[in-house]
């Protein structure tokens, strides 16, 4: 439970839950930062059956009631604001904690044009008092260096860009062919060295998607949090599938690794399959 009017940047000890802590190691030491919204809802979403009773054009869901089929969704769009919510800012509560433990100053971290990871790393960054920089991968990197306020190509305000400047980002740009030939880590690891070198303070890197070791502990206490809420329900249904959408993969492995140790954990409860989209 959270204390009300705390800092979103106090730091909270973290216990992982039982079945991680006796098969993993390297836990979160410095805490974890709270955040998201959590939890967040996991609803039974409609497959048709009332839609149809009710005189209205069927769901496109129908043929899941069909085939016997129950779908859930779990709600963590609903994480946070428009500035913060989605799956990242479950990974950047551990991130954050770590970086304000060990005394940085500056984030540094990497993702598309309009990558939501970065806009939910700059909001959460200003949250906590840390101070954001962005390299931002698009095709209009050339053009966008070269632009100046008289000129046309600069990287504009639309999207996400504009959450990311309304909060002070500093923005960098690459090309997807630099990103490719150089790759994210090195280039992460450059403008680090560069802002130290010319202004100084310690910079905390954060690779794309928050996807390391330690921010897929958001989605692996994101498991425990699920079946909490699964095995509430009162019809006791099995979950057979667990499907979710995919980029850089730290989700993807905290969910992995949180469903195959906690399911172990319950006794007459089969894992579900993962698919990773």
């Amino acid at each position: 439970m959270v204390a009300v009017g705390q800092p979103p940047s106090r730091r909270y000890d973290y216990t992982p839950p039982k079945w991680a802590r006796d098969k993993l190691e390297h836990f979160p030491t410095a805490g974890r930062l709270h955040m998201a919204n959590l939890p967040t809802p996991l609803y039974q979403w409609s497959t048709g059956t009332s839609i149809k009773s009710a005189g209205m054009t069927p769901s496109i869901l129908q043929r899941l009631e069909e085939l016997d089929i129950t779908l859930y969704i779990k709600r963590d769009d609903m994480t946070g604001g428009c500035e913060t919510g989605g799956n990242k800012i479950r990974k950047l509560e551990f991130l954050l904690a770590d970086a304000l433990e060990r005394g940085y100053q500056k984030v540094v971290t990497i993702g598309g044009e309009q990558s939501n990871h970065c806009r939910a790393t700059a909001s959460a960054c200003r949250m906590v008092g840390l101070e954001p920089h962005l390299i931002l991968r698009t095709p209009r990197a050339n053009e966008i260096q070269q632009a100046t306020k008289e000129t046309e190509g600069g990287i504009g305000y639309t999207g996400n860009i504009l959450f990311d400047r309304m909060v002070g980002s500093s923005i960098y740009t690459c090309t997807p062919g630099e990103y490719g030939r150089v790759g994210s880590k090195q280039l992460l690891d450059r403008l680090c060295s560069h802002l130290e070198e010319t202004s100084g303070g310690k910079v905390y890197p954060i690779p794309v998607g928050g996807s390391n070791g330690l921010g897929t502990w958001g989605y692996i206490e994101g498991v425990e949090e699920l079946i909490s809420q699964w095995t509430s329900i009162e019809s006791k249904p099995s979950l057979d599938h667990l499907v979710f959408a995919c980029g850089s993969g730290g989700t993807a492995a905290g969910i992995s690794i949180g469903t195959a140790l906690a399911f172990e954990a319950l006794p007459g409860l089969s894992p579900p399959t993962v698919h990773a989209i």
